[in-house]
């Protein structure tokens, strides 16, 4: 039971919500979203991740004792924190957004990690244990992929919120996009090592567990169908990586997979050649995003040296260009085309605690900004774990991105 001290904490976060989502800001930035999502070229949307170090900038804050309370809370101020303490172009909705409690187990099996001694507790380093070790004698673990939805406490959940808050913040449902990573899972149960040795001596057993992989993926997907469990993804839901799903090509009422988005990456595959990953990896995310309406592809690889692959998703409309990746490669492959240049910058300009060298950030990002002109141009910073305590820091940094891209990125 949420308490009437922890109710009125909620809806004062929820009136400031509220006023943030209807603030003139709010409409040149959602400018820059729908200009991206309808494949116009505007002002660039700059944005910071904080997912890492939450704990710096939202548990600080919290001040609910409720569990329930304490969980819608940081849900608000997380809303916020971009607008809030950064300057940056999250977008603040007009309600509160919530997610049915759903569960997917690839493979059914379940990864084991050892985390390193971490003094401030993130505890980010880890060791796997694999649990196969010879695909062939192994390959009993690989089961058949389960998935669940809580909706009757999903159902109670949206209840208490709407009590608490929803004169002010009406709740939605809502969803995020579909995955469809397979490698992520799979190098946890095995390691790097013997995943790729397994290409090599086990051909036909790797194969058959990607198979089985999609087959699941595809399962759920129909599940989630026959269940009524697909909302929209076509304005301010979340889309990896952390960027929005805006976009004038998929249906405001979602009925299926085809018509919402979804994201896929191979960090995995970035000791493979090309060859072996267009034998191995590519052919099964690809029928996975043949289940999709639109697709997000990568994370921390380079993807130039797939993109012969990638390019091949008929439905591909927005892939990351991480500090790996050959940034010119990328904007002469994407440039005048409908698919979004997702530049996601290398983490030690904030991450490393010494004065900002705005010299050479501008440097580093006229940079992007060259490469990427006459592309649909979006700038995510990701992979920072601390922000050593300010905020005010990180503003300052991206108002050098800003000034950089402003004076040296042409649509």
């Amino acid at each position: 039971m949420i308490s009437a001290r922890d109710k009125e904490r909620l809806r004062f976060l929820a009136d400031k919500q509220l006023a943030h989502a209807k603030s003139p800001e709010m409409e040149k930035i959602t400018a820059k979203w729908h200009a991206l999502g309808t494949g116009r070229r505007f002002d660039p949307p700059v944005r910071m991740s904080f997912g890492a170090y939450r704990d710096e900038i939202i548990t600080p804050d919290m001040t609910c004792e409720n569990d329930n309370a304490r969980r819608i809370e940081e849900s608000l101020l997380a809303n916020m924190a971009g607008r809030e303490l950064f300057d940056d172009d999250t977008v603040v909705p007009d309600h509160y957004m919530y997610y049915t409690n759903m569960s997917f187990n690839l493979w059914n099996t379940a990864i084991r990690k050892k985390f390193l001694d971490d003094p401030n507790e993130k505890k980010y380093a880890f060791h796997i244990e694999p649990i196969v070790n010879n695909l062939r004698e192994d390959i009993s673990v690989f089961k058949k992929s389960i998935f669940s939805a809580d909706t009757t406490g999903s159902k109670n959940e949206m209840d208490e919120i709407n009590n608490a808050i929803g004169d002010i913040l009406p709740v939605r449902p809502a969803m995020h996009c579909l995955g469809g990573s397979i490698t992520n899972k799979l190098v946890h149960l095995m390691g790097m090592e013997t995943m790729y040795i397994s290409m090599m001596d086990y051909p036909d057993e790797f194969h058959t567990i990607m198979k089985l992989a999609c087959e699941g993926y595809e399962e759920f997907f129909k599940w989630m169908a026959d269940e009524n469990l697909y909302t929209g993804t076509t304005e301010m839901q979340p889309l990896g990586q952390d960027t929005y799903c805006y976009t004038d090509e998929l249906p405001a009422q979602a009925r299926s997979s085809k018509d919402v988005w979804g994201y896929m990456d191979s960090q995995e595959s970035i000791g493979l050649s090309p060859e072996m990953y267009g034998e191995f990896v590519f052919p099964y995310l690809s029928r996975i995003a043949s289940n999709m309406g639109l697709v997000s592809y990568g994370c921390c690889e380079p993807v130039h040296p797939q993109w012969d692959y990638i390019s091949t998703l008929k439905n591909l409309r927005r892939v990351s260009v991480s500090p790996w990746c050959d940034e010119e490669f990328m904007g002469e492959q994407l440039r005048g085309k409908r698919i979004v240049y997702h530049r996601k910058p290398k983490a030690s300009f904030v991450l490393i605690n010494k004065p900002l060298d705005e010299g050479e950030i501008t440097e580093y990002f006229k940079r992007t900004a060259l490469a990427a002109r006459g592309c649909l141009l979006e700038v995510t910073q990701r992979e920072i774990k601390t922000i050593h305590g300010n905020p005010e820091r990180v503003k300052q940094y991206l108002k050098m991105i800003r000034k950089t891209l402003d004076k040296y990125w042409q649509p």
